[in-house]
């Protein structure tokens, strides 16, 4: 996906790890089937994750950041998950 575009750039501040993906997937004019598709996690998983309803493991963080061209680090930061993952290795 995209280095250094819209999605990479934001300034998320405090805002939770649901916003945080939903904001991501909404810059990018993405639907939840595309990021879906592009990542690998359900359409329903998403939905609940977005909504709050769950917290996602440290590998569906993973495939949603990667999908959304946003290092792993940085999208799940609030959520307390220490990612550290070079950038060679989610691009």
């Amino acid at each position: 996906m995209r280095k250094g575009g819209p999605v990479s750039d934001r300034e998320w501040g405090d805002m939770p790890l649901p916003d945080r993906i939903k904001d991501a997937r909404e810059v990018l004019g993405w639907t939840r089937e595309i990021l879906a598709a592009y990542s690998g996690v359900s359409v329903s998983t998403i939905g609940r994750i977005e909504r709050g309803e769950m917290q996602p493991r440290a590998g569906t963080i993973i495939a949603l950041a990667v999908a959304l061209g946003i290092p792993p680090e940085e999208l799940g930061e609030e959520a307390g998950v220490q990612l550290r993952i070079p950038p060679d290795k989610w691009s």
